[in-house]
């Protein structure tokens, strides 16, 4: 089984939330995994803003803009480090966005998606992936998705 895994199950398994150990679990042997573009985008954007948060004071994302634009992303070099480690160790594919803006948009209309949730599964319709992993309950309006947990 091939299991698309969206930017919460990085974010919560790297930040060390009350979730990490149940995202950790769909990480089951014999499993192949997936991701793709827009979701570690999301995936690094989300830990940036938590970490600007917690170690900058920073509570907006034009304050975290401003900060990139002159420190660069040094405060969370420990995050962004671990996600690529993470992603090395777990030997997740990173597939290449659907770019058809017509899918996204169909989908974003029959399932009632934010549009990067529609792209996230455009995505996986395009490359036949039907299992994703992923604390969004969204995602349980879709129905050619199965979600896990």
């Amino acid at each position: 089984m091939v299991v698309y895994v969206d930017s919460n199950i990085f974010v919560h398994i790297l930040m060390g939330t009350e979730l990490a150990d149940t995202a950790k679990r769909i990480f089951r042997p014999g499993e192949s995994f997936v991701t793709s573009q827009a979701a570690l985008e999301e995936a690094i954007y989300v830990g940036l803003r938590l970490l600007a948060a917690d170690r900058l004071n920073i509570r907006s994302a034009h304050q975290l803009r401003r900060h990139l634009a002159k420190h660069g992303p040094a405060f969370a070099y420990d995050y962004l480090s671990a996600l690529t480690s993470f992603l090395r160790d777990t030997c997740i594919v990173i597939l290449v966005d659907n770019t058809n803006i017509d899918d996204v948009v169909k989908i974003m209309s029959a399932y009632k998606l934010m549009p990067n949730d529609a792209l996230i599964a455009a995505t996986c319709k395009l490359h036949q992936v039907s299992v994703i992993a992923t604390f969004d309950e969204d995602f349980r309006r879709v129905d050619f998705l199965q979600v896990i947990p």
